[in-house]
């Protein structure tokens, strides 16, 4: 894909964040779709019940960053289940193009605080075969990773505010 973007004209120096910045849009609209709008703040919350239980189990066999990333969707999906009864659509528009405008940024903020995550499990060293040094400081740092873990419950607390 990388030298897919390079053909197109993409610089080198940059093509690494081009196809960082692909994969969160396309991520985050593959959330909606597979999600629903309607069941993003009961995805939120899943996501944060599954980090805390997460990062307290103290099996051996989850020293292995892969099978923590699949510990964390499991429980985040079982818990996803639990919660959709619980929590009331947060993307509420007026119309549909400010209610899809509304879900994207939710379902960027999930993505992001979930990448947030899943990248501090794994070692630099494997991550910047994938990533270079700017999308990595995005997820990565202490700053980024309090920014991402804030960011979700913040834009709904914002989008909802004139309600």
């Amino acid at each position: 894909m990388l030298d897919l973007l390079i053909s197109l004209g993409v610089s080198k120096q940059y093509v690494g964040d081009v196809w960082v910045a692909i994969l969160f849009v396309g991520t985050s609209l593959l959330l909606i779709a597979l999600v629903k709008r309607q069941n993003l703040g009961a995805l939120i919350a899943a996501i944060y019940g599954a980090y805390a239980i997460e990062t307290k189990i103290f099996f051996d066999f989850l020293s292995d960053p892969t099978l923590r990333f699949i510990t964390l969707l499991v429980m985040s999906v079982m818990l996803l289940l639990v919660f959709k009864k619980f929590f009331g659509e947060v993307a509420i528009g007026r119309n549909l193009l400010s209610e899809w405008i509304k879900a994207g940024l939710v379902s960027a903020t999930i993505v992001g605080f979930a990448a947030s995550i899943v990248m501090d499990w794994y070692s630099k060293a494997v991550l910047s075969g994938f990533f270079s040094t700017f999308s990595m400081s995005i997820f990565r740092s202490d700053e980024a990773q309090l920014v991402w873990m804030v960011a979700p419950i913040l834009v709904i607390y914002l989008l909802n505010l004139r309600r």
